[in-house]
Order: structure tokens, then C-alpha cells, then sequence
């Protein structure tokens, strides 16, 4: 079977694609790099070609569109080539333990997993309370389990994830379809808007097998997540406040113990 592990990442970020190297040879992954779009590098020509409603999107900035591309190119990839599925990272992460027992045999996969089912497997973990609840049903594998991820709070972060070919055909059909004022940033469309969609189920490995360098070495980073950076400088030049209808109002005053009760059930994913 061909490689099913691509790591996206700039042609000219040397450090960070010498930082991957030297951490999937640490457990001996095998992986190819995906170079990533960019505003200067096939942006236009990628939404023209698969996303044309993103265009639309003047919400979105062009490095948060790039980063979106940069996904569905991948995701397009997994059918031209037909792959059964596809492993997606980003360039900043670190592996934790025994990921090789799962990033290079995934027999543990297909034995768990019905791959024509539209099923979302998170490896990463934000570090950030969020939502989830057990699936018993499906086997725990190297001491790591497999949870369903639920509404609550959005599960931010595309920097670890699998899907099958069924599902990068599904996730292209469903934001090409997406009116252009209600497309997001990539990882708030799979890891918050899906969670309200029954057609797909979204998982969490816990402990999860990767994270970002940014999350986990808060204190003394040394690869800097560059979409983190545009939504914090985002959040202080262009907040957004989205206009409340009456109905979102009262609905937000009938719901508030819900939201109370979600907020309590949040727990932290960690990184092993």
C-alpha cells in the first residue's frame, strides 16, 4: 500500500521540516510532506478547483483559506489516488509514545474501525477542557482508548487526524455544498459544526498520540502555530460579534443550564 502519512508544511520552512524528520525517524514513521498552499502559492487556482464557494468567503483571511486548501488538497489526494485512508499533520507537532504501533502498521484500524462509515479520528489534543464520552464498544489499543467527541466545545486544532476514503469524499461534498457565508476555519468546520451532524462520527485517541509544540510548550515554544497567531491577532483587530435575533436570545436564556452542565463535563485530553 502506498504512504498514508503526509505532513503539511511550507517548501520553504526548513526548521520545521527538519524538526518532523527528526521526530517521525525517532520512531521510525515513514511519511512524505505535502506542501502546503499559501497565499503566494496556488491559492486561487486550488479554490477554483476544488472549493470555489471559499472564494465568497471574505470572512476568512487568506492564511486561514490556505490552510483550508491546504486540508482539501490532501483530502482530494486520499481519492485520486485511492487510498483507503489518510494520516494528516501539521508541521509543529510532537509524537508521543509508541506512535509507530500506530502511524506505521494500521492494521489496529481496519480492525476497529468500518472504513465506509463517515468517521473523523482525532490524534491531537488541543491540551483544553472540551467534551467527550466513552465508546466502549470499540477495543482500547496499546493502552490508548477511543472516546466520541460531542457538542460542548469547539475541538480546535487540525494538526493530527485520520480519515477513510469515504469520508475525505463525503468532507468534499460537504464544504463544496456549504453556502460561502457559513464556511469557517477548517478545524471549527470538522470539530464543531460535524459534531451537530449525525451522518459523521468524530473520535478522540486519549491519551492522544500527537500535539502541537505551541500547546504543549506554552512556557518556551519553539515552533510557533502560524493560524494560532492570525486568531489571536484576529480576536484583538477584528472581533466578530454575530448578530443575535430575538430567538437566539431567548434560546440562549432556555438552554442556559444545559451549557452549565456541558461546561462541568469538560475534561482535558492528555498527550502520552
Amino acid at each position: 500500500m502506498n504512504n498514508v502519512n503526509y505532513v503539511i508544511s511550507l517548501p520553504t520552512a526548513v526548521s520545521r521540516r527538519q524538526h518532523i524528520q527528526n521526530v517521525f525517524q525517532k520512531q521510525n514513521v515513514s511519511f512524505e510532506f505535502f506542501d502546503a498552499i499559501s497565499p503566494d502559492a496556488g491559492l486561487d487556482a486550488a479554490m477554483r478547483r476544488f472549493v470555489p464557494n471559499l472564494q465568497q468567503a471574505e470572512h476568512l483571511t487568506a492564511g486561514e483559506k490556505s490552510c483550508f486548501m491546504s486540508h482539501v488538497s490532501l483530502w482530494q489526494k486520499c481519492l485520486d489516488e485511492n487510498l483507503p485512508y489518510i494520516a494528516i499533520f501539521e508541521d509543529d507537532i510532537l509524537l508521543g509514545e509508541n506512535a509507530s504501533d500506530f502511524l506505521s502498521d494500521y492494521q489496529w484500524l481496519e480492525a476497529r474501525f468500518d472504513l465506509s462509515r463517515l468517521t473523523i479520528l482525532k490524534l491531537e489534543t488541543a491540551l483544553g477542557k472540551t467534551n467527550f464520552k466513552p465508546l466502549p464498544q470499540i477495543e482500547a489499543y496499546q493502552s490508548r482508548q477511543f472516546m466520541r467527541l460531542t457538542v460542548g466545545r469547539a475541538h480546535i486544532g487540525m494538526a493530527g487526524y485520520i480519515i477513510s476514503h469515504a469520508t475525505a469524499k463525503a468532507l468534499l461534498r460537504y464544504v463544496r455544498t456549504r453556502p460561502a457565508h457559513t464556511l469557517k476555519a477548517i478545524d471549527l468546520i470538522l470539530f464543531d459544526d460535524l459534531l451537530k451532524n449525525p451522518d459523521f462520527q468524530l473520535v478522540q485517541l486519549y491519551p492522544a498520540v500527537c500535539v502541537q509544540d505551541s500547546f504543549y510548550n506554552k512556557n518556551n515554544v519553539t515552533l510557533l502555530s502560524s493560524l494560532e497567531m492570525e486568531r489571536a491577532h484576529l480576536k484583538k483587530v477584528r472581533p466578530y460579534i454575530e448578530p443575535k435575533s430575538l430567538f437566539d436570545v431567548v434560546r440562549k436564556i432556555v438552554t442556559t443550564p444545559y451549557r452549565k452542565y456541558l461546561k462541568l463535563q469538560r475534561r482535558i485530553v492528555p498527550f502520552k
